[in-house]
């Protein structure tokens, strides 16, 4: 019998790994994934369980989503909204919330039964259970009632009607999570867009600044200029400065985080503004921001605030860091003051003499 030596045998291995490389058929997505639906879902409804018992986990507070997209050209935002200690609130929603409105318009599943009433009971599916209905345009495309996880705890078992399936554990693992994670903790979103123009106003001052943005062959130059009338160039770095102290500005803590509430900050906000903004965007987004007195809460000192996405939608008030503000009041004062910039000129490249 002929043997076959140590080099040969691991020549012909990696000759027959390379040609399952090559001519293998590529992975395709899991043949068993089954598509339950395709629609444009922009809306959803979250209602926490009457079995509190079995799903002790999830959220107690009804929850409502939101996407608002009036056109093609416009951003899209997402908002989400409730109620807490008998106050209304709505936020930008982050990206728990966004993923929410894909995951639901185009779900799949591996496993797909007629729902029988021996299987609800099994998986603990009934009226009593967590669901989400999902809207299409102001109707209800489908009402999902959410049961308890399979064994792996990859998927949990859902219903609609007269089928039971399973959905990506991911989506219904959000509602367990504590609820300010469904929000965008973000005041002003720059994104790919641009400041075109920015008002500050304060009991004092005001200011009024503009961003043109000119391309100089690859590169793009920022042109930032203070005043209407008669404006005045201002150095680039100041302009980098405001950029960076509006990106800083957040929202650090909510009113529901803790045990004052709204009903608090709904009484700070009634008082006059330390600061307003309103911030122009080239994607023809504006933000305007509203800033009033600061106030201690837990050894921190924080200014609530509250920002509208003009055309769109009002955030409630919500507390971001004083010293986030003082930092940015100093650059508008920065920016106030600041003379005119004129740019360097380019000295032409001359030709060196050597030295004999």
């Amino acid at each position: 019998m002929k043997r076959f030596t140590k080099p040969a045998l691991v020549v012909a291995s990696f000759s027959l790994l390379l040609y399952f490389i090559l001519f293998s058929p590529k992975k395709q997505e899991d043949s068993r994934l089954i598509t339950l639906w395709k629609v444009d879902v922009d809306e959803v409804i979250y209602t926490p369980p009457q079995d509190k018992k079995t799903f002790s986990k999830f959220l107690s507070q009804k929850l409502y989503f939101k996407r608002d997209y009036p056109n093609l050209k416009a951003i899209p935002f997402f908002t989400v909204s409730g109620e807490n200690g008998g106050e209304k609130y709505l936020y930008e929603g982050g990206y728990n919330s966004k993923n929410l409105f894909r995951e639901l318009s185009v779900p799949k599943t591996v496993f797909l039964q007629d729902a029988t009433e021996e299987l609800k009971k099994k998986f603990s599916l009934s009226e009593s259970s967590p669901s989400l209905e999902a809207y299409h345009k102001g109707k209800l495309h489908k009402k999902i009632y959410l049961g308890i996880p399979d064994r792996n705890g990859k998927y949990r078992y859902a219903w609609s009607k007269n089928e039971i399936y399973k959905l990506y554990g991911f989506t219904a693992r959000r509602f367990t999570k504590p609820i300010q994670e469904f929000r965008d903790k973000s005041i002003l979103y720059l994104g790919e867009g641009s400041i075109s123009s920015l008002v500050s106003k304060t009991a004092k001052e005001k200011v009024f600044l503009q961003q043109q943005i000119q391309k100089n062959g690859k590169h793009k130059i920022s042109i930032w200029k203070r005043g209407k009338t008669d404006p005045v160039r201002i150095a680039p770095s100041l302009g980098e400065k405001l950029k960076n102290s509006l990106k800083k500005m957040a929202i650090n803590r909510f009113p529901d985080e803790d045990t004052e509430g709204f009903a608090i900050i709904k009484e700070l906000v009634k008082a006059e503004t330390v600061l307003q903004l309103e911030v122009n965007l080239d994607t023809s987004v504006t933000y305007q921001i509203k800033v009033f007195p600061q106030v201690e809460l837990d050894g921190n000192v924080f200014s609530p605030t509250i920002a509208n996405i003009k055309g769109r939608f009002t955030e409630s008030p919500y507390y971001t860091y004083t010293k986030n503000i003082n930092s940015l009041a100093k650059v508008l004062g920065e920016i106030k003051a600041a003379k005119q910039w004129t740019p360097p000129i380019k000295k032409a490249n001359q030709t060196k003499v050597p030295k004999k």
